[in-house]
């Protein structure tokens, strides 16, 4: 009966637990208790449903379970299913409780606080299970879809999905996580995911909870290129840890990251590898542009904890730009102190050598750099200026309000004309602004500006020394998008001196309408009011300058439109012209077609000539360029000696020079024509010549083909001209100064056919004079001068001299110098000495020769050492055949003859 009793309470002890765990009463009375020894040992906030209670196998099923903690929103933690478990077994037989824990859809979430996890010490106190009335300790924890989310107040936010099983075996508690998913995103750019692998987790309470992890992973380096993959491996024990870090194909590597816990201190060492390409695509977040090219290494010492402390280096090499080199090496050296950062800073490149240091205080968010330069750097765009060693220094403060200033000073020195510009003055920038204000030579400059998010001028002023102001530029107060003001031509003047060399006088305001598109590009309209500018080499100046000239700053693109120029005489206009340049300001690419329109041209005071033509320039940097032109004389007069050697090597080196100025060595193709003859007026040489020549040049070799052909003229011999009836000049390719000379030129004077043949080249040539009747080459010299053909006439030194007359430069000089001591005070009388007597007789004797007209002459003669008469000769031409003679000798006989010629 007893034993019956006994069995129907025991059976009815069962029955009453059996049902009491399916009563919400008693389920709510177990969460209740639940929920207070979970707050109270692991000191959070706890809330949830009970889904399940079983006695029999105990087991405590939660469902969506939230736990916060209970003093700020730093971590919070939820799961949709957590299970508990244990044995009674185990509690009978051991007295404690062997815990089994499985979560499903675990999702975590936490911020960095002191350096660590802020959920980190709420999980260390559930793995060791606190401190409970009844010994507990967790036996196995299995966690299923899990997903931890770590914000951090920098920006960065890193996200880690996986599953993992954990196992307490005697005093260690392994764990086994399968990474399957991941990511990491600082700033809403995602710069790491697809993270995959595993990690085996070892914790030994048996010796003070310490720590192996075993690390065996990989993930996606979004930014890296072609090959993101990259490998992290590392073994953890204890106080530490050694990892490495590496891509596919070695492109980057942050191998070792050597970690070392000891007492409160962590010390950190690790070297690292990165491609500046992959620095610059997380940087703008893309990875389709390939501006940035070349390495960069990094090696890094650390110590946090009471004494943190932060020492490394930053090394840059061959780091390009749109596969322009920017430098060599570079080098930034950094020291951390508490919340102060300092450290060196050493550029180096082919043109430039710069050295600084620099200063940051964490805490204040102030910094400051200084730079100065150990070489001598070349000025972008004039390669004569130049900053000489020491000669630059600049400074570089940031406030607290993130306001950058600056302040620098500098000394640019032109090697050319050795001399100096002295340069000073102060940056100011700040919130995408930017001001510049200082001197230059003790003028003052002031520049205000936008550059992001886009590149907007709003003021630009430049005084002389006494405050007068050479450019004035300014935005509409209604709008950012427009800049006027006005430039003076001083300004101009100074500028184009400074960087070429050249004075080009001048007066003038050019007044600038200019506007900003939405594609940051610069487009102005420019015209020159009461102008005047001399163009050097001429006696022409320009009186009015108008265009249009647009600046694509993204594409570094220059447009000049619709240039027109109006000369004092003529005009040049160009419809569209395009430069293109480099990162570097170096141009390209030009391409500019002149258009030019009766424009007066000079060569010195020889040469007066009116052009028309076009001319087109193609400059390309990396081909040799050419410069092709068509001119037209329209009109032109030559007062210099166009057979002269000096006159035509001065005239080939000024077209020359005129092509050759920029100081680039380029081609060109030039073709010169008249369209009215030239006219040629030397006091010798009187002609009207034809042009039709064509000059070009290689690198190193001038080529100029064509000719000069004189299409009439006269050569002014003192008694009488010979008439020029064929003669040119001839260039050839291979004889630059040496062009082939002929010249053919007659007249009649009194009964002789005078002929002069000049043939051969410029520097190698023959003269031939000949007459018919036949003269010697004296007599003909002696009639063209004198108009006598006697043999006697001093003429040798004169027939010397005809070569340097007729190749001669100053042609005037040499007239005054040989042939006015031949003219007497009246041009129909001539004087005729003779030092030597036909009949024998000797003396000096002398000529007086009257010319009465065309047909009729005298000839008075006599003998000044004898006491003779003097003899008198009557000649009279009735045509070219027949001439009549009388003669009345020393002896006073009078005789006569008649001369008939017969041509067979």
């Amino acid at each position: 009966m007893i034993k019956q009793i006994i069995i129907a309470l025991f059976a009815s002890i069962i029955s009453i637990f059996f049902i009491a765990q399916y009563d919400h009463w008693v389920q709510g009375k177990i969460g209740h208790a639940f929920k207070e020894i979970f707050e109270q040992s692991f000191d959070c906030s706890i809330s949830f449903v009970v889904k399940e209670v079983n006695f029999f196998s105990p087991r405590l099923v939660l469902e969506q379970v939230i736990v916060t903690p209970r003093n700020g929103q730093e971590w919070q933690w939820h799961c949709s299913r957590y299970v508990m478990a244990f044995s009674w077994g185990h509690l009978f037989k051991q007295g404690s409780v062997d815990l089994a824990v499985i979560i499903d859809d675990l999702a975590m979430m936490s911020a960095i606080a002191n350096n660590s996890l802020a959920i980190a010490p709420h999980l260390e106190k559930i793995i060791q299970t606190a401190s409970l009335p009844i010994p507990l300790f967790l036996k196995s924890l299995l966690l299923k879809r899990a997903t931890l989310q770590v914000k951090d107040k920098s920006g960065i936010t890193s996200i880690i999905q996986w599953h993992s099983s954990s196992v307490k075996i005697d005093s260690v508690f392994k764990s086994i996580v399968h990474l399957i998913n991941g990511k990491i995103i600082v700033n809403h750019k995602t710069i790491a995911e697809d993270f995959t692998g595993n990690l085996k987790i070892d914790i030994n309470e048996a010796k003070d909870a310490k720590i192996v992890i075993h690390v065996d992973s990989s993930f996606e380096l979004t930014h890296l290129g072609e090959h993101t993959t990259c490998y992290l491996t590392g073994v953890w024990d204890h106080n530490n840890g050694r990892f490495a870090l590496r891509s596919a194909h070695d492109l980057c590597a942050i191998d070792p990251v050597i970690i070392t816990k000891r007492e409160k201190n962590t010390y950190l060492r690790l070297t690292a590898r990165l491609p500046l390409s992959y620095i610059w695509h997380l940087g703008i977040n893309s990875t389709t542009n390939d501006d940035v090219g070349g390495s960069s290494f990094l090696s890094l010492q650390a110590i946090v904890g009471n004494q943190s402390r932060i020492n490394g280096q930053l090394i840059f090499e061959d780091v390009l730009y749109k596969q322009q080199l920017l430098c060599n090496n570079s080098k930034i050296s950094f020291t951390k102190r508490d919340e102060i950062w300092h450290g060196e800073v050493k550029f180096r490149s082919t043109t430039a050598e710069l050295d600084g240091t620099w200063h940051w205080c964490g805490e204040e968010k102030t910094g400051e750099l200084t730079l100065k330069n150990l070489n001598t750097i070349s000025i972008p765009y004039s390669k004569w200026w130049q900053l000489l060693p020491n000669d630059f220094f600049g400074e570089i403060k940031i406030d607290k309000e993130g306001e950058i200033n600056g302040l620098y000073k500098a000394t640019v020195t032109n090697q050319l004309r050795n001399t100096t510009n002295k340069i000073a003055g102060a940056v100011r920038i700040n919130n995408g602004t930017i001001g510049l204000e200082g001197t230059i030579n003790e003028q003052r400059y002031e520049v205000e500006g936008e550059f992001f998010p886009k590149v907007r001028l709003k003021k630009c002023s430049y005084f002389t020394r006494k405050g007068i102001p050479l450019v004035s530029l300014a935005s509409k107060p209604m709008t950012q998008q427009t800049i006027e003001g006005s430039i003076e031509f001083s300004f101009i003047r100074s500028l184009i001196q400074q960087f070429t060399g050249y004075d080009l006088q001048g007066q003038g305001v050019a007044q600038l309408h200019g506007t900003f598109d939405e594609s940051n590009k610069l487009c102005t309209d420019f015209h020159f009011a009461d102008t005047t500018i001399r163009l050097p080499q001429t006696y022409n100046f320009i009186n009015g300058l108008d265009g249009s000239i647009s600046y694509d700053m993204g594409n570094h693109k220059l447009l000049l439109n619709n240039i027109y120029c109006s000369l004092y005489a003529g005009t040049i206009h160009s419809a569209k012209a395009v430069v293109l340049f480099d990162l570097k300001g170096n141009c390209q690419f030009a391409y500019v077609p002149l258009l030019f329109d009766h424009c007066l041209l000079n060569l010195k005071k020889d040469l007066f000539a009116s052009i028309s033509g076009n001319m087109v320039l193609n400059y390309l940097n990396s081909e040799q360029s050419l410069i092709k032109g068509n001119f037209i004389i329209d009109r032109a007069q030559l007062k210099e000696n166009l057979f002269s050697d000096n006159f035509q090597k001065q005239l080939i080196n000024y077209t020359s020079g005129m092509f050759g100025q920029s100081g680039v060595d380029m081609a060109y193709d030039v073709s010169i024509e008249t369209k009215s003859p030239i006219r040629v007026d030397t006091d010798f040489l009187k002609a009207d010549a034809k042009v039709a020549l064509k000059i070009q040049k290689e690198i190193g070799n001038s080529e100029i083909s064509g000719s000069i052909d004189l299409l009439s003229g006269s050569l002014a011999f003192p008694y009488k001209p010979l008439y020029i009836t064929k003669g040119g000049i001839y260039f050839l390719s291979n004889q630059l100064y040496d062009p082939h000379i002929e010249l053919v030129a007659k007249n009649k004077i009194k009964k002789y056919n005078i002929g002069l043949q000049v043939t051969g080249s410029l520097q190698s040539h023959h003269i031939l004079f000949d007459s018919s009747p036949p003269l010697t080459e004296e007599q003909i010299i002696g009639l063209l001068l004198l108009g006598s053909e006697q043999d006697s006439m001093p003429a040798l030194s004169i027939v010397q001299n005809v070569q340097q007359i007729i190749f001669g430069t100053n042609q005037s000089f040499l007239v005054q110098e040989y042939f006015k001591p031949f003219f007497g005070p009246f041009s129909s009388i001539s004087l005729i000495p003779r030092f030597s007597d036909q009949s024998g007789r000797g003396g000096l004797r002398g000529a007086l020769e009257i010319e009465i007209n065309e047909q009729m002459q005298v000839l008075i003669q006599k003998n000044f050492s004898l006491t003779e008469d003097t003899k008198f000769e009557l000649e009279y031409f009735f045509s070219d055949d027949i001439t009549l003679r009388a003669i009345r000798d020393e002896r006073r006989d009078i005789g006569g003859e008649v001369e008939l010629r017969w041509k067979f």
